[in-house]
């Protein structure tokens, strides 16, 4: 079974969508010989897949792409004769060269913003309910992202299939902290980066009661401020040894994403024996169950009386939640997602 991968517009170390498609690759790669992969790259995220079979496609403007008006993806994909494509629905083609399976990690792409440009706001939603309805099977990452699915792109239910990530991306051996203690952490996507003021609110709500800086992970943005304040560190990037460290090392973790449909950040952070404070809304509760700490984000007092409730938890209580966090995601493998992947491709 050929399958052909849409990795075009996917930059490294983006966001969940990069995470979930290069983790299952590997796992399909170990677990499912059967199936080859071709994957579809653009010169820029080309190098990072070294190692695997692929085609880069050059001069692919992002609207240009979307809009059909460049058909070397169509002509690379046709070449390549594949059996079905795998895509992030948020970059599948409309009108796919080839039966496509698409997944869904960001749920934003389902409500774009009212400010949104024409293209993203008006025609790339039309574009993706187009790309729904052909497509045979939707992969989503939870219970949460399916019925989210089900009601904003009106999919039926059975052509929705639940993958959910793993965590054992990350080790949960120790590993030493390449900052000085103590520190709160908060690690987000370019994508998250609308979520900051409001953490930055509740650090500087906070700040004049506990000793902490807040230590702020994650690929830069457009909207990030000039200047970040005292107290707070901001880090671009680190290898997965060093994030662990901080995982291990930070008095509590900060996930301020609202309706997170996949979950990721939390499951690799628990893996690694984190405590987090996270919001009670998306896929986090089904995931992670009893082990986060749970706030109203659209709080700053909620989050910020329920992170000086964490700090304050004794320390047999702190390594009890760490074994319950632990706990809650080890059923949650790279494999276990790449056998549901692959009983989607069959469909």
């Amino acid at each position: 079974m050929r399958i052909g991968v849409n990795c075009v517009h996917l930059a490294p170390k983006s966001g969940d969508a990069d995470i979930f498609l290069r983790n299952t690759l590997r796992a399909l790669r170990a677990g499912h010989p059967e199936i080859e992969l071709i994957l579809f790259t653009d010169p820029v995220n080309d190098p990072s897949y070294e190692g695997w079979e692929r085609v880069c496609v050059g001069g692919l403007g992002r609207e240009s792409f979307f809009s059909r008006a460049d058909s070397a993806f169509r002509r690379a994909v046709q070449s390549a004769r594949i059996d079905r494509l795998l895509t992030p629905l948020a970059t599948a083609p409309p009108k796919p060269p080839a039966p496509m399976t698409p997944f869904v990690m960001d749920l934003r792409i389902l409500n774009p913003s009212p400010d949104a440009h024409h293209w993203w706001g008006e025609v790339r939603p039309r574009d993706l309910k187009k790309a729904a309805a052909r497509a045979s099977t939707i992969i989503v990452p939870s219970e949460y992202a399916r019925r989210r699915l089900l009601d904003g792109l009106s999919v039926p239910l059975e052509r929705i299939l639940v993958a959910a990530p793993g965590s054992d991306h990350v080790s949960g051996a120790t590993q030493p902290c390449p900052v000085a203690r103590p520190f709160l952490l908060s690690v987000c996507d370019p994508e998250d980066h609308d979520k900051i003021p409001a953490l930055v609110q509740v650090y500087e709500r906070v700040r004049g009661e506990i000793p902490h800086n807040l230590i702020i992970v994650g690929e830069p943005s457009e909207l990030e401020p000039p200047d970040w304040g005292d107290g707070i560190m901001r880090i671009h990037s680190l290898p997965v040894e060093q994030l662990t460290g901080l995982y291990q090392n930070a008095d509590l973790t900060i996930c301020a994403v609202d309706k997170d449909g996949s979950g990721i950040k939390v499951l690799e952070a628990l893996a690694s024996g984190a405590r987090v404070l996270v919001p009670r809304t998306g896929a986090i509760p089904d995931l992670a169950r009893s082990a986060p700490f749970y706030c109203d984000p659209s709080s700053v007092p909620s989050m910020a009386n329920a992170l000086l409730h964490a700090l304050e938890e004794p320390p047999e209580e702190r390594a009890r939640r760490v074994r319950s966090g632990r706990q809650a995601v080890a059923e949650h493998t790279w494999a276990r997602c790449a056998d549901r992947v692959a009983a989607a491709l069959r469909r």
